[in-house]
Order: structure tokens, then sequence, then C-alpha cells
């Protein structure tokens, strides 16, 4: 999982650097930083202020230690990078609380049954979100193979053929995500954040997302398809220019289309490498990360003083059984019930989301937030209720205001009742000739407008009277709240 770090190590002069066992002194560079060589690692030491900066392959490290060589083509687990952390920490004489992850590598080997150079020349068209650039490079290590890497603001996203660069035999595709920044993630300030459980979900979590924002196509003939009006869509949808100029000239419409040309690819059978890469990425991800130290180990391996990741797993459960007495509540965006501790533990284990935003711990608990307050033994659940559709939207990502395309569609199913209510209210010319697919957005879509519309009419009135020739000053009327109801 682990590779290349960027570790800034705390609680080490200058001395100690040079007394720790292997390491080699270089020549300093121009900015007056010190250069030393340990393993694998590029070390610099900042005179001015005192920093150590380690960078490396932890990967390769932990393969060398053991006799491997420096090579990262093997699996890589979580515990054998926990372990290598530990060794790394040891031989400096620190421990995981002085070592900050600045830089992370999260990558996986997946052994595919073409060949990874042909998936990354024909079959990877783009990626879904914007990009700084996008590249494709030529590397050559006995046998040529290509490197594709797309660049975004705090990241990158590299795939190539491993076993052409490392020279083995085998289809090994590499796909890893390069963090290029201080981590997205705010609850990893130590190494040992990295071995949090919530923190592995959520790296692995963007992991997958990256994998999935890449549009992958099986290589087809457009003479074979019998539809000509299909068969131009698949020679649109397979062209990189066409999702940049729609990125930038229509983005409204641009999820749609993205999702419109993925069921026109598995109408045809298209999606195979795409679906074969997803499942083998998942499946390796699982037991990669299928064991992690205990909170204890974690704890041991560092002093009493607690991130916030580790604290958050510690959670009394002598707070069960405790009714909330919150009574501020906030609606009508938002709609807090107070329930047992109880009630909620019974069902199902929380799964722990770490927010210190507030005073309040909050979780997740079949699709509801739960906020455990850390002064007061009592619970919340908050809800989220749309504004124009007074639905639930609560399962919708936080800080929704209105229902959304997928929950539409959601409805159709599940309360068929419910929909028609929607289709009658938003949608009050009928839907002949209409798709379930266009139904569903133009429900969402009508919602949001039937909240913004009346204020976005009064404010064009109010321009268009401010740009026309009156008697008297507009400004007058519309600064006065009784004259702007007339309005």
């Amino acid at each position: 999982m682990y590779d290349f770090v960027k570790l800034k190590i705390k609680c080490l002069s200058l001395d100690q650097l040079r007394d720790v066992r292997n390491i080699e002194s270089k020549e300093s560079d121009i900015n007056g930083k010190l250069k030393f060589k340990y393993f694998n690692f590029d070390i610099t030491y900042s005179e001015r202020n005192g920093d150590i900066v380690l960078k490396g392959s932890i990967h390769k490290y932990w393969n060398y230690i053991n006799g491997r060589g420096y090579q990262n083509y093997n699996d890589f687990n979580m515990m054998q990078a926990y372990h290598a952390f530990i060794h790394l920490s040891s031989n400096f004489g620190v421990g995981l609380k002085d070592m900050t992850p600045e830089n992370r590598e999260t990558a996986v080997n997946l052994r595919v049954s073409i060949s990874p150079t042909e998936i990354i020349k024909d079959n990877i068209v783009c990626n879904r979100q914007s990009l700084k650039k996008d590249t494709l490079e030529n590397f050559e290590n006995g046998v040529l193979g290509q490197l594709r890497a797309m660049w975004k603001s705090t990241y990158r996203i590299k795939m190539y053929d491993k076993g052409k660069e490392s020279g083995i035999s085998g289809f090994i595709f590499r796909f890893e995500v390069h963090e290029d920044r201080t981590s997205r993630i705010n609850t990893i300030n130590y190494v040992h954040d990295l071995f949090v459980r919530h923190n592995v979900d959520k790296i692995t979590k963007h992991l997958l997302e990256q994998l999935n924002d890449c549009l992958i196509v099986d290589t087809f003939n457009p003479d074979n398809i019998t539809d000509e009006k299909d068969a131009k869509l698949l020679l649109q949808y397979t062209n990189s220019k066409f999702w940049s100029k729609l990125r930038d000239g229509e983005r409204k419409t641009y999820g749609r289309t993205w999702n419109k040309a993925h069921k026109l690819f598995e109408k045809y059978g298209l999606l195979k490498i795409r679906k074969e890469l997803t499942s083998k990425a998942i499946q390796k991800i699982k037991e990669l990360t299928k064991e992690l130290p205990s909170v204890d180990q974690l704890n041991k391996d560092s002093d009493s003083k607690m991130s916030r990741s580790t604290r958050i797993l510690d959670i009394d459960s002598s707070t069960e059984n405790k009714v909330c007495n919150h009574s501020n509540f906030t609606p009508p965006i938002s709609h807090k019930k107070c329930i047992k501790m109880s009630s909620v533990l019974e069902p199902v284990q929380l799964q722990k989301e770490p927010n210190n935003r507030s005073s309040c711990r909050p979780f997740k608990y079949k699709g509801l937030r739960v906020e455990m307050s850390r002064y007061k033994h009592s619970i919340v659940v908050d809800r989220d209720i749309c504004l124009s559709s007074t639905l639930d939207i609560t399962h919708q990502k936080r800080g929704s205001k209105f229902i959304s395309e997928k929950t539409v569609n959601g409805l159709r199913i599940s309360n068929p009742n419910e929909h028609k209510r929607l289709v009658k209210k938003y949608l009050p010319n009928g839907v002949k000739n209409l798709s379930n697919d266009t139904i569903d957005y133009r429900i969402a879509h009508n919602a949001r407008n039937e909240f913004h519309n009346p204020r976005t009419r009064k404010r064009k009135k109010i321009q268009r009277l401010r740009e026309s020739n009156l008697l008297f000053p507009i400004q007058e009327v519309v600064s006065n709240p009784e004259y702007r109801k007339i309005i």
C-alpha cells in the first residue's frame, strides 16, 4: 500500500543524525542544506531552522532490510509497512509521534489478463475531473513501456506496467496516488495515524475513487455497431477532447453525459477492463488492509500524548442509556431528534467519522449523522430536509439543501407514491416521451428552481428598474423594506 514517503523528523539534532549507523554524508546544496544518504532515503538538514526531511520508498526499504533488494513490485501490506516504520524510527532514535508524513504515495500492483501498456495506451481515455496536465511518457528498462500521469492540484495519479519497469514476467498494472502536499485528511498528524482504521479507510476510498474517475473503455470497431447513432456516440465518448470541451463549456450537463456514456458502454460490453481493474483493486486493498496494529499497540509506540485520530477511538461506553438533554434545534434545514444511546448501540456498531469543528463527536448510523457530546453524556441525531420538497435527504452529501437526481431515482423503486407526487408537482406538463433519467433530472432541477427563482426574478426586476430612466431615484424604493414587497 504505502510506498514513497516524505517525513519531517523532530527532536533530532545534527550530531544525533550523524551518529546514525549506515548514514552517509553528501555535498551540501546552494541553499545551505546538508545532504545525507540512508539506504534508499535521501535526507536533508536545514541549518536555518534545524528541520530534518527524509524522502524515499518505505516499501523498498522494507524489502532491502529483509534481503529482497531495492524493489517494490511485490505486495506490501499494512502490518509490514508498520514494522518498516518502527524499524526506521528506532534506528533514528525517535518515536512514531516524532515523524510527520508530509507527502505520501499509496499504490497497488494488480495482476491483469492483458498488457498494462496496451491498457494505458489504448483504453484509458481521460479523467472525469479537471487536470493540470495529463502526460504519457516512455521509459526503457530492458523492455519499452509507458507511464501515464494525471496531475491534479494537490496530488497526481500514475499508471504503468510494473512488470516491464521492473524487468519481470507477467502483466502487473501499477496504480498509485501521490500526495504532493500535506495530507488532505486532517486526522493524519503523525506516522502512527497512517495505521488507524478510519484513516486507512479514507485513504483506500480515495485511491478507488481516482481509479473510478478514469474513463477506461475496451477497444471496439465502430463498423461492428449496427446502430449508426450509437456508433457515432461511442466514437464521441472515447475522444478525450470531447470531454475536455464539455467540461469547460457545458459543465451543467457534464455529469449526465458521463453517466449516459457509461450506460452506452455497458450496453455494448465495453467495460470489461474497467470492471477487472476495479474488482481486483478492491480485492487487493482488502487483503493488504485486513490486519492493522491495535490501538494499544499504536499507543505503546507513542507516548501518552495521543493524536486526535487515536483519541477518537477511545470512546467511553459509560454513556450508554443516557438521554439527550440538548434543547437547541436548528430548523428547517437540520432537524435534530434526541434518542437513547442504547438504541443506537444495539443494532449496529457505530462507524467513527472524526470531526473536531464542534464540541460533539460525530458518527454515522444507518445513513444518519449522530453526535455524542464530550461534556454531556448525550447524543443528537441530525437530519437534513430538502428546502423545496421537504423530503429527508440526510443520506446525501453533507451540506446538501435540495433533493438530488439519484435520490429521486431511488424513490421510483422504494416509494412509488412519493415519486408520483414529485412528478405531479414539478412536471405539471406531463412526462410524455421523456426517459426515466430525464424525468428524475428535471424533478431535481425544478425543485432547486422553485426555491431560487422567486429571489432571482426579483433581483432581475430591480436591476431592470435601476437601468431604466425614472422620474425619481429607484434607490429609495429598493432600500425601503416596505416598498420592496411591492416589487
